[in-house]
């Protein structure tokens, strides 16, 4: 992984020694299922509200936020 792809892109896979301790158990079509579940209806909302999982500011911001960091000015309306 370079230090291009880890700056420039909004969510950056895990190397594998970095991986969960659940990993193994995870590949497998019921645990793929489950992740996704886990994903879609705690890992998102958490992402849009609180910047989970994704690049860092030097302060709070949210999706929700127009006058954060992550939108410029013609974006905020």
């Amino acid at each position: 992984m370079t230090s291009t792809m880890s700056s420039l892109e909004v969510w950056v896979p895990k190397t594998k020694t970095k991986l969960s301790w659940m990993a193994p158990y995870m590949n497998n079509p019921v645990g793929r299922l489950i992740g996704w579940l886990v994903a879609l209806n705690v890992g998102w909302p958490l992402y849009l509200t609180f910047n989970i999982e994704s690049h860092h500011y030097d302060r709070f911001y949210s999706h929700y936020d127009p006058n954060g960091p992550i939108y410029n000015d013609p974006e905020r309306t």
